[in-house]
């Protein structure tokens, strides 16, 4: 189980590693979101509510790619590839700091529907 401050850095490495990029493109969103999601958790910490839940998770922003690379991101123990640094920090700020293969079956089956949920909610 990680920290949020473990977290945070995390997520700051991850945006230090977007930095360069165009922020006009899908990586440049990526990259916001990283930094509102930094920002988040600096300032309250895990989030409670769904509602923050569904704002803060990534997958929206993921998930067409893995599925047009046939990367297996419902699958808890699937290789993630490229997307493995990310579909990594979302599990972790959804989770409260536990990785994939530390949920339980029944609580991975929970974050998937957490993270449809959050693509339905962007995609309105």
């Amino acid at each position: 189980m990680r920290t949020v401050a473990q977290v945070i850095d995390l997520i700051s490495s991850a945006i230090e590693f977007h930095a360069e990029l165009d922020h006009d493109s899908i990586k440049g969103f990526r990259y916001r979101a990283l930094e509102h999601m930094r920002d988040f958790l600096t300032a309250h910490g895990w989030p409670e509510s769904r509602e923050d839940r569904l704002a803060l998770s990534l997958v929206p922003l993921v998930f067409q790619e893995a599925n047009y690379d046939a990367i297996e991101w419902t699958v808890q123990v699937a290789p993630l590839r490229d997307l493995e640094l990310l579909f990594c920090i979302d599990v972790l700020v959804q989770s409260k700091g536990r990785t994939r293969v530390e949920l339980s079956n029944d609580e991975f089956s929970k974050y998937i529907q957490l993270s449809f949920a959050a693509i339905d909610s962007r995609s309105r």
